[in-house]
Formats: structure tokens, sequence, C-alpha cells
């Protein structure tokens, strides 16, 4: 990991460069019980209350505010996350 981060994390740096976009790095999750800290490192700094595993898929409770920072303008945030959930843990996402 810290070959790929390189020295004083110069990969990065190079890596935002050339995307003109924040990289950030985050640990992969180990299975579905630890969804809850991926998704709080995804989504830091925004603050949500629980996060719960159903049938059909993770349901996340955030608070008005917190929820509205999650969707994001055009739902733009809620189907980036959906489509990390998806990828990492092969379920979808719902906010209430």
């Amino acid at each position: 990991m810290s070959k790929a981060i390189g020295i004083g994390a110069k990969n990065i740096r190079m890596l935002q460069e050339i995307f003109g976009k924040r990289v950030r790095i985050i640990a992969e999750s180990s299975g579905n019980q630890d969804a809850e800290r991926f998704v709080r490192d995804v989504v830091d700094p925004i603050q949500f209350k629980s996060l719960e595993e159903k049938e059909d898929g993770f349901v996340l409770t955030a608070g008005s505010q917190s929820k509205a920072s999650l969707i994001g303008r055009n739902k733009r945030r809620l189907i980036e996350l959906s489509q990390i959930m998806n990828d990492s843990f092969g379920k979808g996402l719902r906010i209430v």
C-alpha cells in the first residue's frame, strides 16, 4: 500500500493532477460486517445515524441535514454511493 501511495503521497498528487479531481484512499471492507465503517469512510465528513442490512439491500438512517448532503443535487451522490455499495457488497442502498 505504501508503495502505491508513494513517498510523501507523490503518486496520489500525480493522479489528482492527471484526473483533475480529488483522490481518496479507503480501506477495502472484508465483508458485510464492515459495511458501516466502509460507508463512514466513503461519506466522511458527513455523519449518519446507522446502517442496517436488509434482505433487499442496505438502509442508511440519517438526519434531515445529513440526508440532503448524502443525496446531493439531482441525486448525484446517492447514485454514486449506491453504485459503490453494489460493486462492493452486491446490494443496493436506500437513505431514510
